[in-house]
């Protein structure tokens, strides 16, 4: 008789348990007959399928798989999800645990996120179980994380040094993630504005950061040489010790880089097109950086002579076409702020009533009352006919006082006359005058009453 020994493993280390054998090694389960015709000597011929129940056997895998990405050892994760695949290639449970274990491996050299979406996408298609719903939850959760993640390495990676190739890395990864995420949507419910708003505000903490070191690096950490109109150092003020002056190739190097930043600033607007808010600050660092950079210029220093003495002076500069375009663009950038900033109380004010509906409903009525009333007063008889009475008087009086105007020299007797009348004129308009003027601060304050309530409507006090 041979030794039973497992055909899966090669262990010797069988027990016998409710009616079957099981292997304590990789758990794998035989019936007595199995049992029988693994010890017969010789060749031992099987007619039919010969079903090997390698239930424990993953089981035990995936729960080594799920406690060393647990223990963030991704590599291991791996393999045991490897082991599992080999046994059940269509095993939803370790295509998840792979896609997670290979997103987490990812670094700036071997990015591996692309490959985790596609096990997350075939895990959600071979799971028909219960759990699919729960499954989903947890794709959409570890997508967003793993996206999220590739773009924070990459914003570091601009924050410590702001290359233009590293700003181009971090919009491309950044627009490769949310394809990824808008493609995976359609397969469980990822909140893909949640990304958008996570993923901008993380580019625009990387822009700032990267743009503090761009101008320290153009500045080496001083204040700039002061130039006269004329692009002149004055005499006394030309210490190196106190202030930077930049070479040509410094203003290059900061120019590129500058224009990168505002590339990355611009990216996280459009990205995030939505948030009026924050996009409202992120045009105000656009203008703030597009007018440092504008301005900018290298500085050289030109040796004198017997008719005039040496001095720093500006070197190279935008040309007056460049600084044109450049205004053009920051001019944009003011009116698109200006647009934002009035979007962002907009939305408050939708967020505060949707909160307070009965105190924008008690305003409206207030509104819709004050309204009435003005109408009323503008409406009334009384107030119509003295008003127009009173243009009458006025009409009255101007002719005239046309005609005193038009009298000669000699005409004293006539001008005593229209002087008269008009005196008189105003005499009687004046009850008239001080009904209508009455009439008119009332409405007037009405006007100012029905103006606060419409500002309280579209500025409410923010919670």
């Amino acid at each position: 008789m041979n030794q039973l020994t497992c055909e899966m493993c090669g262990s010797t280390d069988l027990l016998k348990s409710n009616g079957v054998f099981t292997c304590q090694n990789c758990g794998c389960k035989y019936s007595v007959e199995e049992a029988k015709k693994m010890m017969v000597e010789g060749v031992v011929q099987v007619e039919g399928t010969v079903k090997v129940d390698n239930t424990a056997q993953i089981e035990n895998y995936l729960a080594m798989a799920q406690k060393a990405h647990d223990s963030d050892n991704e590599a291991e994760a791996e393999s045991y999800a490897n082991k599992v695949l080999e046994i059940d290639p269509n095993n939803w449970e370790a295509l998840f645990i792979k896609g997670l274990a290979a997103g987490w491996q990812s670094n700036s050299r071997n990015n591996r996120i692309s490959e985790a979406y596609d096990y997350f996408s075939q895990a959600i298609q071979n799971c028909d179980s219960d759990d699919s719903e729960m499954l989903k939850e947890n794709v959409a959760d570890s997508a967003l994380k793993l996206a999220i993640a590739a773009i924070r390495l990459h914003c570091k990676n601009y924050a410590s040094f702001p290359s233009k190739g590293n700003a181009v890395d971090v919009m491309s990864e950044s627009t490769a993630s949310l394809a990824r995420i808008i493609s995976l949507a359609s397969q469980c419910d990822i909140a893909v504005s949640e990304f958008k708003a996570n993923a901008a505000t993380l580019i625009n903490n990387a822009a700032v950061s990267g743009w503090k070191k761009i101008w320290d690096d153009y500045t080496t950490g001083k204040p700039l040489q002061p130039l006269d109109k004329k692009g002149k150092a004055p005499y006394h003020s030309t210490d190196r010790s106190l202030y930077a002056q930049p070479s040509k190739y410094e203003w290059n190097q900061f120019t590129e880089r500058a224009d990168a930043c505002l590339e990355l600033l611009q990216y996280t607007i459009t990205l995030n097109s939505s948030n009026n808010k924050d996009n409202a600050i992120r045009y105000e660092s656009l203008i703030y950086i597009g007018e440092k950079v504008r301005d900018s210029c290298s500085i050289d220093y030109l040796q004198g002579n017997q008719y005039c003495r040496s001095e720093w002076c500006r070197h190279w500069k935008f040309t007056d076409e460049a600084r044109a375009t450049r205004q053009s663009e920051i001019d944009s950038w003011n009116k698109e702020k200006i647009a934002a900033e009035k979007a962002a109380r907009k939305d408050e004010a939708e967020k505060y009533w949707k909160d307070h509906p009965t105190e924008k409903c008690a305003l409206n009525k207030e509104i819709e009352s004050t309204k009435t009333a003005i109408s009323k007063k503008k409406e009334d008889e009384t107030y119509i006919e003295i008003k127009q009475k009173s243009t009458e008087y006025d009409r009255a009086i101007a002719k005239l006082e046309e005609e005193l105007k038009s009298c000669g020299l000699f005409e004293g007797k006539k001008k005593k006359e229209l002087k008269s009348q008009i005196e008189a004129k105003r005499k009687q308009q004046k009850p008239l005058k001080d009904k209508v003027d009455l009439l008119g601060e009332e409405i007037a304050t009405l006007n100012k009453k029905l103006d606060e309530l419409s500002e309280k409507l579209l500025n409410p006090p923010v919670d």
